[in-house]
């Protein structure tokens, strides 16, 4: 039945869209959830397997690592196969319970559903293992009090190769499960997990790549997508959230922003397989990315990643340049406004000309933006065209439903 823009099926939860923003509201126990998001996004869920995964993202991989040769891009396709099945021995049971109904309900194998969860540190580790290459980018960072007018406020541009496909899959997820706390999720239909998301307790979690090396990544650690989301589904604290990331068996190398709205503090994770370092806010900002990551000496708890890394256009530095030249003391007190404003900028860092290349924090790889207020609860979001923080923000609240 169709109503005031809403899509009502028999499930635990609903679907709106919401001024272009695909929204859907999963509700119960991870059956029910997994069921109800199967069933709401049933052809968005099955785009993002057969057209992202299975034909654009590993192919693309193996054709950039491979070029031409057919057989090792076969051969790199079947280790990306097994590499999943290792992960999948690390995720939780109620995850693994929210996935095989996720399947059933949206017509995939149960092999195809790990994939969308675990194609991120698949991915990652393909560029360690097979190739010399570093690939870095987004853009995040958390602005205490100080700076933000007695708000605490965060800013987030999730940077991913669109593959012609991606950014019409991505999903606002509003979780509202039967064990832990509800919260809200950027996302792609058939992820259960999240790289981008903020609680009801006012704690919010984002990433970035982080370099690394073969010696600091792992088969026997939580997949990148499910350990975030536990995070925001379980922790109300930031000392909680930082303890169990830290403590959690990890995989791959990433930047982790924390920050909760109650404590008004934030806190980087730099973390690998077998390493992490905490990183507190710098005259009232907490920066998402460490710029010297060529220099070990940075890392308080082991030295990683490797000494020799070489910095070239694909990391993210000349964007953070270009983000410390707009929050600025003269910007201070930094406000929403201005947030979605430089998450928006097309200034190229080198030339000072406008563009979208990935030397402008707004890019032709830009598919997800979030400026939040964690002190209110409002968060802004924008999504579905490229580059994102281009287009229209479309504002909720921690605490509304659909």
């Amino acid at each position: 039945m169709i109503k005031s823009g809403v899509f009502m099926v028999p499930v635990s939860g609903r679907r709106v869209v919401r001024d272009g923003i695909i929204t859907v509201e999963l509700k119960g126990t991870p059956e029910e959830i997994g069921n109800a998001h199967g069933v709401l996004l049933k052809d968005e869920v099955r785009r993002s397997y057969f057209e992202l995964i299975e034909n654009r993202v590993f192919p693309s991989l193996g054709m950039e690592l491979f070029g031409g040769d057919k057989a090792k891009i076969e051969k790199f396709i079947e280790w990306c196969r097994y590499k999943a099945e290792l992960f999948s021995k690390q995720i939780s049971a109620d995850y693994q319970a929210e996935m095989d109904a996720l399947a059933a309900a949206s017509g995939l194998r149960r092999e195809d559903v790990l994939l969308l969860q675990v194609f991120l540190d698949i991915v990652e580790q393909a560029g360690f293992i097979h190739s010399d290459r570093f690939f870095h980018a987004c853009t995040q960072a958390a602005f205490l009090p100080s700076v933000a007018g007695g708000q605490m406020l965060t800013a987030r541009n999730l940077d991913w190769p669109p593959f012609g496909v991606a950014h019409e899959l991505c999903v606002l997820f509003h979780y509202i499960p039967t064990e832990g706390i509800p919260f809200w999720s950027m996302g792609w239909a058939g992820a259960i997990g999240t790289l981008t998301a903020i609680n009801r307790a006012g704690i919010y979690v984002s990433e970035e790549s982080l370099t690394g090396s073969t010696e600091d990544i792992s088969d026997g650690g939580v997949p990148t997508f499910l350990l975030h989301r536990s995070l925001v589904q379980y922790e109300d604290t930031l000392a909680g959230a930082v303890q169990t990331l830290r403590s959690a068996p990890r995989t791959n190398g990433y930047h982790t922003l924390i920050a909760s709205g109650q404590e008004k503090d934030a806190a980087l994770i730099l973390h690998s397989a077998n390493h992490s370092s905490v990183r507190k806010p710098i005259k009232g900002i907490c920066w998402g990315v460490e710029t010297e990551r060529d220099n070990p000496s940075i890392y308080s708890d082991g030295i990683f990643p490797p000494a020799a890394v070489p910095l070239s256009d694909d990391t993210s530095d000349f964007r953070y340049d270009r983000f410390k030249q707009l929050a600025c003391p003269a910007e201070f007190p930094i406000n929403e406004q201005k947030l979605i404003r430089w998450l928006g900028d097309n200034i190229d860092i080198e030339s000072g000309q406008p563009g979208t290349d990935l030397h402008c924090l707004s890019n032709e790889t830009t598919i997800q933006s979030m400026v939040a207020n964690l002190t209110t609860g409002d968060f802004h979001v924008a999504m579905g065209s490229v580059p994102a923080p281009t287009g229209e923000y479309v504002k909720f609240n921690v605490n509304e439903t659909l």
